[in-house]
């Protein structure tokens, strides 16, 4: 009888520490990601791809997973249907949009247009998620 209710008590006791080492991390605020640029985050949104790669919609604007062209099968299916994710990783900025100034008289070129007197620089910047992991959001 109390090598049985030694047991039980060692049973709960292991149950009690591996929940209590299996909980989420907690989300991370962001509000700009130019504030938590070199920072580890953990974030919520909605998976996406474009030409670009695979992104990120979340409450603070698209962050992009650096590396990864494309979610995995079963992420996101087409036409704003992804799935609800948790993703951790280091916000990295990179100017490497391509953007360019179209201008009359010039042939079509690939990228994406913007307007005469556009900071270029600016317009090119995009924030990623490095080192990313991700699990089902809520």
């Amino acid at each position: 009888m109390a090598s049985n209710c030694l047991f039980r008590a060692v049973l709960v006791a292991s149950l009690v520490a591996c929940n209590a080492g299996c909980a989420r991390a907690e989300t991370t605020v962001v509000k700009d990601w130019a504030s938590v640029v070199g920072q580890r985050v953990v974030v919520d949104g909605t998976a996406a791809n474009a030409k670009l790669g695979a992104m990120l919609e979340t409450s603070a604007g698209v962050v992009w997973i650096d590396g990864l062209d494309s979610w995995p099968e079963g992420f996101y299916e087409g036409q704003g249907k992804g799935k609800r994710l948790r993703v951790t990783g280091v916000v990295v900025e990179r100017h490497d949009l391509p953007v360019f100034v179209k201008k009359p008289g010039e042939p079509e070129m690939q990228g994406i247009p913007v307007s005469p007197g556009t900071d270029l620089d600016h317009a090119s910047k995009r924030y990623l998620l490095q080192n990313a992991t991700w699990e089902p959001g809520r």
